[in-house]
C-alpha cells in the first residue's frame, strides 16, 4: 500500500515589533500630548494666581474707599474746608514711607515742625505709628539696607502699615487670601500670589477732594 506523507505546517505565531521610526512618531505624539497638559495646568495655575491677586486687591480697595469716606465725613461734620480734609486724607494714607519731601512741597508743614526720626526728618504731624515703624524698620535692617529697598517693596511695607495700624482701618485683614500677608527681607508687607509686593496709591484732588485708588504689584493691578 502506498503511503503519502502529508506536509509538515509549520504551526507559530508570526510577531511583528515596532519599526524605529513607528516608535520615534509614538514618542513625538506623547512629548506633544505631554506639553498641552503641561500648558493647560501653568495656564490654570497662573489663573488662580491672578485671581486670589485682584482678590486681595479688591479688598484693599474697598476697604481704602470707605476709610477715605469716613474721613471725609467726620471731617465735613467738624467744619474742615476741603482743604483741612484734604490734608487730613493725606496723613492717614502717606504716599511713602520718607514722607518728608511730599509735605513739605504741599506747605502742610514748616521746617521749624520737623522732627529726626531714625536719621531722618519726619513731619510731627505725621501718626505716630508710622514715625514708630519706621524707626523698627531702621533699627532692624540699618540705613544701608533700607536704602536698598525698591520703592515697591516700600509701597508695600507702607500698605501693611495702613491696613493694620492705620487710624480707622476698614480692611479686614484676615480676610485676605492666603500669602497676602508676609514679609520682605524681614519686614512685614502684603504681597500678591507670586510672592511680589503689592502697594497702592491713592491721589485725592484737593479741590473736589475725588479720589483715584489703584492697587498694584508687578502681575496685576486694579485702578479705580
Amino acid at each position: 500500500m502506498l503511503k503519502f506523507n502529508a506536509p509538515r505546517i509549520k504551526q507559530g505565531i508570526n510577531r511583528q515589533a515596532f519599526s524605529l521610526v513607528e516608535l520615534m512618531v509614538v514618542t513625538v505624539i506623547v512629548v506633544i500630548l505631554a506639553g498641552m497638559v503641561a500648558g493647560v495646568v501653568v495656564k490654570a495655575i497662573e489663573a488662580s494666581r491672578t485671581t486670589a491677586t485682584l482678590t486681595t486687591m479688591e479688598i484693599i480697595k474697598a476697604g481704602i474707599s470707605q476709610q477715605l469716606q469716613q474721613i471725609a465725613e467726620q471731617s465735613r461734620k467738624m467744619g474742615k474746608t476741603n482743604q483741612e480734609i484734604f490734608k487730613d486724607i493725606k496723613m492717614a494714607f502717606p504716599t511713602s514711607l520718607d514722607t518728608v519731601d511730599y509735605y513739605k512741597k504741599r506747605k502742610f508743614i514748616s521746617d521749624s515742625e520737623m522732627i529726626s526720626v531714625g536719621g531722618s526728618s519726619t513731619p510731627i504731624t505725621d501718626y505716630p505709628a508710622y514715625i514708630q515703624e519706621k524707626t523698627k524698620i531702621l533699627e532692624k535692617i540699618g540705613e544701608e539696607a533700607y536704602s536698598l529697598l525698591k520703592n515697591d517693596e516700600k509701597e508695600s511695607i507702607l500698605l501693611r502699615m495702613i491696613l493694620e495700624k492705620g487710624p480707622k482701618s476698614k480692611v479686614e485683614v484676615d480676610q485676605l487670601p492666603k500669602g497676602a500677608l508676609g514679609q520682605i527681607k524681614g519686614i512685614d508687607a502684603v504681597l500678591d500670589s507670586w510672592a511680589e509686593p503689592i502697594g497702592t496709591k491713592v491721589e485725592i484732588n484737593p479741590d473736589t477732594l475725588r479720589a483715584s485708588i489703584s492697587v498694584k504689584s508687578r502681575n496685576a493691578t486694579l485702578s479705580k
